[in-house]
């Protein structure tokens, strides 16, 4: 990894138990792992002279001169990068933050009443280098749909039927395959609630997605309706 104030190559100076982003997500209570703490030795550098660790993920970490503040130093760091990030350059984080600024880029809303459309790049994927892969591909987009809330300047996301309608569909194939695969119980039961008209509560499903998922299923699974209805029965 190189510092990405001077492009210097940074050096294992340290460990000390820094909070990774798995870490503060998974259980942001607990106390964090060892890591290895990499440091410019630059001593011109104004990372060297704020006191910046980047762990090995890429993320920043300072512990600043007295009367300078973590965010002013965090900033500042940002300011002075090369890439316009605070993450070490060569690191997963670097690369993941430069792919979301060149796929925000490559974004576009597009307005109409009280919608508004974004259509955003998809990653190009785990098929490509890990430098490459958080960039965006040329040819796969996702679309996703917002409205705009009454008396609001905001937008709420909203996700079309068609989409949930999928859902299901390719829920019940998963769930009915772990089912014949392995004899998941839970896997039967998700399955059965599907074609049965049931929501997770067992009340009556009313959501027009779910109804539609399960007329389509039953029209053309009859089989896999068949043998989940001869299965319940036994």
């Amino acid at each position: 990894m190189r510092c990405p104030c001077c492009e210097t190559h940074l050096q294992i100076t340290h460990r000390e138990r820094y909070q990774d982003l798995s870490e503060h997500v998974s259980d942001p209570n607990r106390s964090p792992s060892m890591k290895d703490g990499y440091q410019c030795p630059n001593k011109y550098c104004i990372a060297n002279n704020l006191r910046c660790t980047w762990i090995e993920d890429g993320d920043l970490y300072t512990h600043p001169p007295e009367g300078i503040s973590f965010v002013v130093a965090s900033d500042t760091i940002k300011k002075c990068s090369v890439s316009g990030t605070s993450y070490a350059l060569d690191s997963w984080g670097h690369y993941y933050e430069i792919g979301k600024i060149k796929k925000k880029e490559r974004s576009k809303d597009l307005y109409f009443l009280n919608w508004m459309i974004r259509i955003e790049p998809k990653d190009k994927g785990w098929n490509y280098p890990e430098k490459e892969r958080y960039n965006p591909s040329w040819w796969r987009y996702s679309i996703s749909f917002y409205k705009k809330e009454k008396e609001s300047i905001g937008y709420t996301s909203v996700i079309p039927i068609f989409t949930m309608f999928k859902f299901v569909i390719d829920k019940f194939h998963s769930d009915y395959k772990s089912w014949i695969e392995t004899q998941n119980k839970l896997s039967f039961n998700e399955c059965f609630r599907i074609i049965s008209g049931k929501n997770s509560f067992g009340g009556n499903e009313d959501r027009l997605y779910s109804k539609m998922a399960r007329l389509w299923i039953t029209i053309f699974y009859p089989n896999k309706c068949k043998k989940l209805i001869n299965n319940k029965s036994i």
